[in-house]
């Protein structure tokens, strides 16, 4: 059965505090559950898709989804139409800028509502300058977003509260997008800067304000580290909901730091997984490999994840190479999604997702010409991560 929207508009207050966002309420027609057999878990975010026929295959398949603030009504719609699993919060934790108030931590109710894009960031950027980052000259860090300074007190306290918030209104869990595991692109961003005139200290860097100390690579992951503690304390303790967080910007430059945020975190997301950032490329081996032992560390920590394959929707050799390097480390915690980063709000499906392999027998391993298996009780995977040549087999039918 299709999933009906019906949306109708609640009238508005003339209270010029009222939240925005909060005009619409959405609904969907009950579907069933889906039958239990397939073995991948698959994953959806940021925002409801443009297709709302999805809806219906978001409530009987998705096991693990994120949508921003803004979509609450889309959340409880959803709820209401049996969808049982968590619905994740989107936060951005460590940037943010004037026209993404809305969808990072710098949501909340607009001082001025004929400015509603820019009048809370810029009140936050005059009151409390010091939840920026800065260079070691008081410049501002930024590109495209600014920098927030995982160092300071009082951003963390700011974005724990906007977490425990929202757990507190109905949403399942938190998702921390881009917590960086190394400074490669905050020190990248610093150095956009011009040294005042007369400098004595140096190129701009990223400056830690409560040590008055350039922040190095390691100082820098301690602080984000700390950043995800204050959240999961604060907010994910009380409640007993999930915090998550997509992790990075993993280079061979900056020695990663990721392992320092994993213990306040139940999941993280892995956004690149056995795949580059462009249609139709593969990663060399020895790229693959490190993805590989990257989505080994959550089933031995007993945490979750998921992992993103990206490519083009009908690239379909890119899609099954992903799917298949999934099953060679799929858990009961693991979750997949194939998707482009340009096209996130497309729900893509393909029939692999809908195979039951059956229960693992054991972990992966290689054979002679360099190729992985991994034996279900209904079938097998195996890849070739030099040739990227995939095999799928299910109650003895090569998919």
């Amino acid at each position: 059965m299709g999933l009906l929207a019906a949306t109708s508009l609640v009238a508005c207050s003339s209270s010029t505090t009222a939240p925005p966002h909060s005009t619409t309420q959405v609904t969907y027609a009950t579907v069933p559950s889906a039958a239990a057999g397939p073995t991948t878990k698959v994953g959806y975010f940021y925002h409801p898709p443009d297709d709302p026929s999805q809806n219906s295959r978001i409530v009987n398949r998705i096991d693990w989804l994120v949508f921003h603030h803004d979509d609450s009504p889309q959340r409880v719609a959803l709820t209401s139409a049996g969808y049982h699993h968590p619905v994740f919060m989107y936060l951005l934790a460590m940037q943010t800028s004037s026209d993404h108030w809305d969808n990072n931590a710098l949501w909340g109710q607009s001082p001025d509502p004929s400015n509603p894009n820019s009048s809370y960031f810029d009140d936050a950027l005059k009151q409390h300058p010091d939840w920026f980052l800065h260079d070691q000259y008081g410049q501002l860090i930024k590109s495209d977003y600014y920098w927030m300074d995982p160092g300071s007190p009082g951003w963390r306290q700011f974005l724990a509260t906007q977490a425990r918030s929202a757990l507190t209104q109905g949403w399942g869990g938190i998702f921390l997008d881009n917590l960086a595991v190394t400074f490669k692109h905050p020190i990248r961003d610093a150095a956009l800067n011009t040294a005042p005139s007369g400098a004595t200290q140096g190129s701009p860097v990223p400056w830690n304000a409560a040590t008055n100390t350039a922040y190095t690579n390691e100082s820098f992951g301690d602080q984000v580290g700390s950043l995800i503690a204050t959240v999961h304390q604060l907010a994910g303790a009380p409640t007993g909901k999930p915090i998550w967080a997509n992790l990075t910007d993993p280079t061979t430059s900056y020695t990663d730091q990721r392992a320092k945020y994993q213990p306040s975190l139940d999941g993280w997301m892995d956004e690149g997984f056995a795949s580059t950032f462009e249609k139709t490329q593969f990663p060399t081996v020895d790229q693959w490999n490190t993805m590989m032992s990257r989505a080994d560390v959550a089933p031995t920590k007993g945490k979750s994840q998921i992992l993103v394959g990206q490519g083009g929707e009908h690239d379909r050799h890119v899609q099954r190479f992903t799917f298949a390097s999934y099953l060679l480390v799929q858990d009961a915690r693991t979750i997949f999604r194939y998707a482009l980063t340009t096209q996130y709000r497309s729900l893509w499906w393909y029939p692999d997702y809908d195979a039951d392999f059956g229960a693992p027998k054991g972990p992966r391993y290689q054979l002679k010409d360099g190729s992985w298996r991994r034996d279900y009780a209904h079938g097998y995977v195996e890849v070739n991560p030099a040739s990227h040549d995939v095999t799928l087999v299910v109650d003895g039918t090569q998919l």
